[in-house]
Formats: C-alpha cells, structure tokens, sequence
C-alpha cells in the first residue's frame, strides 16, 4: 500500500522541447564551425537553425538564427546581405511587436545596427530613418530611452554621426551635448 501511495504522489518528468533541442544543436554546431574558422559550415547551421525555428513557429528563434547569418554576412564585408538579413529581422519584430511584444534591446540592436550599416555604406537618410524611428518608438512607449539607460546616448550618438557625415557638424555638436 505505501509503494502505491508514494507512485501516485510522483508526478513525471516534463517531455524535453525535441524542436528546441534541435534549434539548439544547430546554433552550437554554428558556433563551433565559426570557431574553427569553418564559414561556410556556420551557415548551413544557421540557415538549417532558421528552417527548424520557422516550421515549430518560433519567432524568437528564427530572430536568433537570422541574427547569426546576418553578423556572419557582415563580419565578411557583405554588408547588402547583412542589411538585407536586418531588415527581414526588424519586420519579423515590427509584426510582432503589438502582439507578442519584442524585447525592446532586441529592436534597439536591429535598429541601430541597421542605422550603423546605412552610415558604413553612405546611405545617410536611411540611416537618419532608422534612429528616428528608435526615437518615435520610444516615444509611443514601445522602448525605454530614459537618460537612465545606456541606450539614450547610443541613439543620440547614432544620430550626431548621421549628421556629421550629412556635413552638419554644429549640429552634431548640439545633439552630442544632449
């Protein structure tokens, strides 16, 4: 009588997530590959990490994959291709953000860094754009840019160097003293 008491008081150990252990395998065969200096096996795994994030419906995950490829893209110099890959990121985010909320560090990093790569690759308005819409989030509530925060000075900096490579370096100057 006691061994089928103390059974029933078991509860079962939880499935293990099998699409998230997999996700997981191919990130760390990416990183590993990357290690060994192995580029072209690190895509195969983000690009396979992507597929297994998009078919379980893992927004997130796909993120992360996407995220992999597209600093892989730019740590290359392939800067079309990592903008490219930012940009299907930040919409995947954008879609997401009034529904499932996105982190706002992770809008802050794709944005920025799409701002980054339009000031690498001279495209001054789409630059100025992309913090300005750091700012417009923030000010709809979506992100936290509180003087607080590191993140207020990095969009502001972001925003002076638009306008120093604009030739406008007074107002660099003046949104620098902000």
């Amino acid at each position: 009588l006691l061994t089928v008491v103390l059974a029933w008081n078991c509860t079962p150990e939880p499935e293990p997530d099998t699409g998230l252990v997999t996700w997981s395998a191919q990130m760390e065969a990416a990183r590993g590959a990357l290690e060994g200096k192995d580029l072209a096996a690190a895509q195969l795994h983000y690009e396979a990490a992507a597929d297994l994030a998009r078919a379980d419906g893992r927004l997130r995950l796909v993120v992360r994959s996407l995220e992999g490829l597209a600093h892989q893209a730019a740590g290359r110099g392939d800067l079309a291709a990592a903008d490219s890959l930012f940009q299907s990121i930040l919409a995947l985010q954008l879609d997401s953000l009034r529904t499932t909320g996105v982190a706002a560090d992770d809008l802050l990093t794709t944005l920025g860094t799409l701002g980054d790569i339009c000031l690498r690759t001279k495209q001054l308005d789409r630059a100025d754009a992309y913090f300005s819409q750091l700012m417009s989030l923030a000010d709809d509530g979506w992100i936290d840019l509180t003087p607080q925060r590191q993140h207020l000075s990095l969009v502001l900096a972001g925003q002076a160097r638009v306008l120093l490579a604009q030739g406008d370096s007074m107002a660099a100057s003046a949104m620098g003293a902000r």
